[in-house]
C-alpha cells in the first residue's frame, strides 16, 4: 500500500519547518547571490550577510577553526574566514550549520545514526570534489566547490524524513530491510517519492541554483538531469564510491564504474588524494560540529 498523500502532507509541513532554521531564507539567497563567480561582493559585505543570522558568525569561526580546515592561524572574523577559507567553503558551512540546527530540534529515530550520516555527506562532498578537480583536467566544465556542496547535501531527504515523520523512516527502514531494497526502492514502494526529490523541494525554496540542487535530485539517475548531466554523474560516482567502502560495501556499479574511469585517468594519484581526504579523523573533525 502507498501512502501517497501522506508524502504530499510531508513536503508541506516541510516547506514550513524551514521558519524553524536559525536565519531566514532570505540569507541564504542573498549569500549565493553574493557568492556566485559573477558576483563582485565585498568580504565584508558577505560577512554582514551572516551576521544577520543570530549566533551564526560565531559559530561559522568555530567550525573555521577546526582541525578540519587545519588553518596555520585563528581566524578572528568572518570575512578573514571568507578570504582564508573561500567564500564557497564558508556557505557551505552557513548551510550545514542551519540543517544541523533545524534537525536538533526535532528527535531523531533511535535507529538514525547522525553523526554516520554526516560523515557520509562530508565523504561523499570530499570524493565529488576530488572527481570533479581530474574531471576538469579532461576539458569537462564543472566547477569542484558546487559539487562539494551537492555532496554535503545529498542525502538531505533522509535526514528531513528522519527528524519530521521518524515513524515513517522507521516503516521504510523496515520495508528496506525485510524486502532487500535499497533506500530509494522503499521510499519509491512506500509513498511514491524518494529523498533526493525531498531534497531539491527544499533546495528549491531556499532559491537555490540549478547547478546544485539538479545534481542532488538525480543523483541517483543522473541520465534523467535536464541540466548539470555532468555534475549529477560526478554526484552519482562520488556516492557510489563511498557506499562501496564504508561497513555495509556496497560495489561499485557498472555504470559507477565506467563513469570514474572517464572522469579519474591518473588512478594512482586520486587513491592517494582520497585516502587522505576520506581519513576517518579528518572527517570527523568536521562531524563534530554538526551532532
Amino acid at each position: 500500500m502507498q501512502h501517497h498523500g501522506e508524502a504530499q502532507d510531508f513536503l508541506s509541513d516541510l516547506v514550513q519547518g524551514m521558519q524553524e532554521m536559525p536565519y531566514e531564507a532570505g540569507l541564504l539567497r542573498d549569500l549565493f547571490s553574493q557568492t556566485a563567480s559573477e558576483s563582485s561582493a565585498s568580504l565584508e559585505a558577505i560577512g554582514a550577510t551572516i551576521a544577520r543570522g543570530q549566533g551564526l558568525a560565531a559559530r561559522v569561526l568555530s567550525m573555521a577553526n577546526s582541525a578540519y580546515y587545519g588553518l596555520q592561524a585563528e581566524v578572528a572574523s568572518v570575512s578573514r574566514a571568507v578570504a582564508v577559507l573561500g567564500m564557497k567553503e564558508v556557505r557551505n558551512l552557513v548551510l550545514t550549520i542551519g540543517i544541523a540546527d533545524l534537525t536538533s530540534k526535532r528527535r531523531l529515530p533511535g535507529r538514525f545514526e547522525l553523526a554516520r550520516y554526516w560523515a557520509h555527506q562530508v565523504g561523499v562532498g570530499e570524493a565529488a570534489r576530488l572527481i570533479a578537480q581530474h574531471a576538469v583536467r579532461q576539458g569537462i566544465q564543472v566547477d569542484p566547490d558546487t559539487l562539494y556542496t551537492a555532496g554535503l547535501l545529498h542525502d538531505l531527504g533522509k535526514l528531513f524524513i528522519a527528524s519530521f515523520r521518524p515513524l515513517t523512516w522507521a516503516a521504510i527502514r523496515n520495508l528496506r530491510d525485510t524486502e532487500g531494497l535499497t533506500d530509494v526502492e522503499a521510499e519509491d514502494r512506500y509513498w511514491g517519492v524518494d529523498h533526493a526529490v525531498i531534497a531539491a523541494h527544499v533546495l528549491s525554496y531556499w532559491n537555490l541554483p540549478d547547478c546544485l540542487t539538479e545534481p542532488i535530485s538525480w543523483h541517483h539517475q543522473p541520465k534523467l538531469a535536464s541540466t548539470c548531466k555532468q555534475a549529477a554523474a560526478i554526484l552519482y560516482t562520488a556516492d557510489g564510491l563511498l557506499h562501496s567502502r564504508d561497513e555495509d560495501a556496497i560495489p561499485l556499479s557498472d555504470t559507477a564504474t565506467a563513469l570514474l574511469g572517464r572522469f579519474v585517468t591518473d588512478t594512482e594519484q586520486f587513491e592517494a588524494a582520497l585516502a587522505e581526504r576520506l581519513d576517518p579523523g579528518h572527517i570527523a573533525s568536521l562531524v563534530s560540529h554538526l551532532v
